[in-house]
């Protein structure tokens, strides 16, 4: 026998459930009796805004002893017991009014009060687009990652100020800036990330330690004004050459990512200038709410972890170098952007009229999909007969009757497999004349809660590229290209890039695939791994053409061994 609980965390209006889910999971693995017990109990996070974890328990004392250790936490709630749908006594559970936290009091119960957005007129949008681009040079993730554009850019600059920004960064990539920026003395190098989401990782203590000498972590949190999800990506150098990088991956090393993503690097004041505007703004931001850094401290470490300490030290180092240039940064503050930011502008809005200001054609791409009123604007076009290439997980849509319309002609739903990398680039694309592009999601969540950036161009050297995402986007689903143009870079890299997408590891009678992104590199190194068995290895190389192994072939393969 078994019972099925469920456990949700509750924290400050204004923080992430997610954190104390993480400390939780954490110090319970650290219990004597969980140790003795553990095979005998399943977690499984739930998708919840107040973050819920399923417990499956089949110990009656192990039972007795999480509940009595989820009463002990300051944020933990058992949900419902005893295998009942919460349905059946929701309505007879109540929250605390005050959530405790150890160092921070009543701060941290600071009813959340977003900014309002401002919707933008026409003549607004007209002045902030970027009529030109012409130094952008593409680049595509994983062949080429960030942190080799923000090493090209250390590199160019002996002194000054560089700011990077990312919503997770890794320690090994971290490492490699940190290597390059010790023969830079007098540059200084600011990374921005999202403390939530590194937080939770294991190594995060490893990467608070890289960062020394002249180069300074700022982490992005939670506070009264803001509690959605730090998404911020790029670099800018802080001068006159207007060296920028656009992108939307992390600093991570995306070799093992299945994701596509168009970025570009180049010279233009407007946007390097905008990057700027919000890099440095954000770092300030977080340096003048330092007082409600312990919020998510508390909710997220006990006293004596590592990671408290080493989070306290590398934000209080950041923002002492901040307040120490704060003269020269102030004034890349206070100019008119020419990037949209979500948190001031109704993106959503500007995203809807363009899709709906489409006659002939409509490209899209985006990772997650779930905009109530652009889902609409599509399927109105395509109502109307506009030809729509749209590039979203059909898994990743949100739930509604408009989304399961979608799905039916997203290139995805006719082509896609689990094995199939998917498109991380997000841009909108209408009658090959106006692209709008970002680092946000086409959701809700992305377009309101999120701090992302946009920007709108007619340029004809980013269009044509964005375009050639497109057409290798379709050549990899199994569909015609649409239009005839392409990236050099990708096809340069077309040898060696992971069009085979997918192959069969393992015992061939499990028939079991493990998805992976599939560089010619990673898989020499890796063979071990993908080629686990020499014999589905063989028949894949036969029966397969030579970039792409579908998973169909594969599991014939399997069989066949």
């Amino acid at each position: 026998m078994f019972e099925m609980v469920d456990f949700e965390f509750e924290t400050a209006s204004f923080s992430d459930g997610l954190l104390g889910c993480v400390r939780f999971v954490e110090e319970l693995r650290m219990k004597d009796w969980y140790i003795k017990e553990k095979n005998k109990l399943r977690l499984r996070r739930l998708a919840s805004p107040t973050e819920v974890t399923r417990a499956r328990i089949a110990s009656s004392s192990l039972r007795d002893n999480i509940y009595a250790f989820c009463q002990a936490s300051a944020t933990c709630r058992i949900r419902f017991p005893y295998n009942l749908h919460p349905s059946a006594i929701q309505g007879y559970l109540r929250r605390p009014e005050n959530v405790p936290f150890t160092t921070s009091g009543k701060k941290c119960q600071t009813p959340y009060a977003p900014q309002p957005r401002r919707t933008l007129s026409a003549e607004d949008l007209s002045s902030r687009e970027l009529a030109s681009l012409p130094q952008a040079n593409f680049w595509i993730a994983p062949v080429t990652t960030l942190t080799s554009e923000i090493e090209k850019l250390i590199s160019k600059h002996s002194e000054g100020t560089i700011f990077a920004s990312a919503m997770t960064a890794s320690t090994t990539q971290v490492a490699r800036l940190r290597e390059l920026m010790k023969t830079k003395p007098k540059l200084k190098l600011y990374i921005l990330v999202n403390f939530i989401q590194n937080a939770i990782e294991v190594e995060f203590p490893d990467l608070l330690a890289t960062f020394e000498d002249n180069m300074f972590l700022i982490p992005v949190f939670p506070h009264p004004s803001f509690r959605g999800n730090y998404h911020l990506k790029g670099a800018t150098h802080l001068s006159d050459s207007a060296d920028y990088v656009f992108t939307s991956i992390n600093l991570n090393s995306q070799t093992d990512t299945p994701v596509i993503d168009l970025g570009f690097s180049g010279k233009d004041s407007r946007f390097a200038r905008g990057l700027a505007q919000l890099f440095v703004g954000q770092a300030i931001e977080s340096c003048q709410k330092l007082t409600y850094f312990n919020c998510t401290l508390d909710l997220r470490f006990r006293d004596t972890h590592l990671g408290r300490f080493g989070a306290q030290r590398a934000i209080n180092r950041g923002c002492e170098a901040i307040a120490k240039d704060a003269s020269q940064l102030m004034k890349y503050i206070d100019h008119k952007s020419s990037l949209l930011y979500s948190l001031n502008d109704n993106v959503s809005l500007v995203a809807a009229n363009l899709i709906r200001s489409a006659k002939n054609t409509l490209d899209i791409s985006s990772h997650h999909m779930g905009d109530p009123e652009i889902m609409q604007a599509i399927l109105e076009a395509k109502r109307r007969g506009v030809r729509v290439n749209l590039f979203a997980a059909p898994f990743l849509f949100s739930d509604s009757p408009v989304s399961n319309e979608l799905r039916k002609f997203t290139s995805y739903s006719r082509h896609y497999s689990n094995f199939f990398p998917l498109s991380h680039t997000k841009g909108i694309l209408a009658d090959e004349l106006t692209l709008l592009m970002g680092t946000g999601n086409f959701t809700s969540s992305g377009l309101e809660d999120a701090k992302e950036y946009f920007f709108v161009t007619k340029d004809k050297k980013v269009l044509d590229g964005f375009k050639g995402l497109i057409n290798t986007l379709a050549t990899l689903s199994g569909a015609k290209a649409p239009y005839r143009v392409s990236l050099p870079q990708i096809a340069q890299e077309r040898p060696k890039f992971a069009h085979r997408a997918m192959v069969v590891v393992g015992d061939p009678k499990e028939q079991k695939a493990i998805p992976s992104y599939l560089d010619v590199k990673v898989t020499d190194k890796r063979r071990d791994l993908w080629f686990a068995n020499e014999k589905v290895s063989r028949c894949l190389k036969k029966t397969a053409d030579a970039y792409f192994y579908s998973p169909q072939a594969a599991q014939a393969c399997a069989q066949q061994s």
